[in-house]
This record gives structure tokens, C-alpha cells and sequence, in this order.
């Protein structure tokens, strides 16, 4: 888990299940859940099952966000 000091975020399940992570709660979801998440909350995501999954992730302000994606992409090159 991990958290965003001045960033609003939102995840939405487009395909398969994921394991949703807000705080101490954990929520098993699937197609179409949506998580908000509001700043200096901790939060992540996780992929309990064997099948593949898809987020739409959604930040604001949009501003600097750029390295984050850059640097998935080279993780997963890797």
C-alpha cells in the first residue's frame, strides 16, 4: 500500500477481480466497482486470482504524473 500526500485517486474494475485496498478495509471486486480514494489515505490494489485484470485509474490533479506510468512501463519491459 502506498499513499498520495496532495492527489485524489480512482480505481475502476474493468475486467476480472481484484482484491481493492482502502485503509484497513479490503474489498473483493469485480466488474464495474469503482474505489475512491481521497488524499494521505494508504490504499493499493492486488490481483488475488489467476486471471488476468484491468484497472482504469483515474488521478487529480493530473500534473506529475507522468513518471509514474514511465516508470511501470520499464517494469514491465523488464
Amino acid at each position: 500500500m502506498h499513499l498520495h500526500r496532495e492527489l485524489s485517486e480512482v480505481f475502476y474494475v474493468v475486467a476480472g477481480a481484484v482484491t481493492l485496498l482502502l485503509g484497513e478495509e479490503r474489498v473483493e471486486a469485480g466488474v464495474g466497482a469503482t474505489m475512491y480514494v481521497p488524499p494521505g489515505i494508504p490504499h493499493g490494489f492486488a490481483n488475488p486470482g489467476p486471471e488476468p485484470a484491468r484497472l482504469l485509474v483515474l488521478f487529480w490533479p493530473p500534473v506529475g504524473r507522468e513518471q509514474f506510468f514511465e516508470g511501470f512501463a520499464r517494469m514491465a519491459a523488464e
